[in-house]
């Protein structure tokens, strides 16, 4: 679908390539829709971390420990206040603030556990595992991996959004038919 056939009701649920107005939504914690935002940032980064955190060489639980952390972190520092398109890309952000928060949490030998009375975006832990044991590539580094996880997730959410599309219009079975 063109975006020119949508109705302006109809674009506001487009997939954007790029989540600067989610993202600085997400900063300002007061703001309405700002929740949902952040629930929306942390769901669509959280395996690309995870991957280059167990990169790094954490196993499966550490690995959840350390993302799930490095959000409590970001939020507990209100860092997203700190990101501005003028200064470079988001990913290059969270990239270099990951690496220093593992630095970090070597130096203290610490581990923020899971759960608590914070309330976490639901994740399937599973298929990111699943995921990660299918890609393991020696060869590359954590960033190249982590930016190909970051492409993966998001062709993930365009076909999902894309599959809605098509079943929302009743077309769910052309979709299939077309291999997605």
């Amino acid at each position: 679908m063109k975006p020119d056939d949508q109705s302006p009701d109809d674009a506001a649920g487009r997939f954007r390539t790029t989540h600067w107005s989610a993202l600085l939504l997400s900063a300002q914690s007061q703001a309405p829709g700002s929740q949902a935002a952040l629930a929306e940032l942390c769901r669509l980064y959280w395996y690309p971390i995870n991957a280059f955190v167990r990169r790094r060489g954490h196993d499966v639980d550490e690995a959840q420990d350390l993302t799930q952390g490095f959000f409590l972190h970001l939020l507990d520092h209100k860092a997203l206040r700190q990101v501005s398109l003028v200064k470079g890309k988001f990913r290059s952000f969270l990239v270099a603030s990951l690496a220093n928060y593992l630095l970090d949490e070597a130096d203290h030998s610490r581990r923020l556990k899971r759960g608590g009375n914070i309330e976490f975006v639901s994740l399937d832990t599973n298929f990111a595992e699943y995921r990660y044991q299918l890609g393991e590539l020696d060869f590359l580094t954590a960033d190249k991996i982590f930016d190909a996880r970051w492409a993966i997730t998001l062709l993930d959410e365009v076909m999902t959004r894309l599959g809605n599309e098509y079943g929302a219009q009743g077309k769910a079975a052309m979709f299939q038919a077309l291999g997605a």
